[in-house]
């Protein structure tokens, strides 16, 4: 017997596409017949980092589609948002894909050093207040190499 996943991950381009689809993801669930365990946990999210960690060695090196490497990107993000953007960080600045996310309309006109120091100081900053929880960083297959 085949399990089904009661997980659906949908990215959208705009925030005000969200009430649509939701509504329309809902109407097409009401029906048992489309899925046995009934209403899906779904996740809705603006594309912005699983469309850049799709384009990362990392996600390129997985073997995965695209399309899954984003929907994957998306979940994380939606479990912890500063991690899965901060995945996307490199020191090298020509590795670095965050600085491919626009971020206000008035990023072009800094040189990269200001905005690589600016997003720099905001990510310390973020981490700071959210706090990071060593234990489960240490216990984590893909981060244990940090320690």
């Amino acid at each position: 017997m085949v399990k089904k996943s009661n997980l659906v991950v949908l990215g959208v381009t705009k925030s005000m596409e969200v009430p649509r689809f939701k509504k329309k993801l809902e109407a097409n669930f009401d029906s048992k017949d489309i899925l046995d365990q009934g209403t899906p946990n779904v996740i809705y999210g603006l594309m912005d980092v699983p469309n850049a960690f799709a384009q990362s060695q990392e996600a390129k090196g997985s073997g995965q589609s695209v399309e899954v490497s984003q929907a994957m990107s998306l979940a994380r993000f939606y479990q912890c948002p500063v991690a899965e953007t901060l995945r996307l960080w490199d020191s090298k600045p020509e590795d670095n894909l965050i600085l491919e996310m626009q971020f206000s309309k008035y990023q072009k006109s800094l040189s990269e050093y200001s905005l690589i120091q600016g997003l720099h100081h905001t990510a310390i900053q973020c981490v700071n207040e959210i706090g990071i929880d060593l234990q489960a960083t240490a216990d984590n297959e893909e981060h244990h190499n940090l320690f």
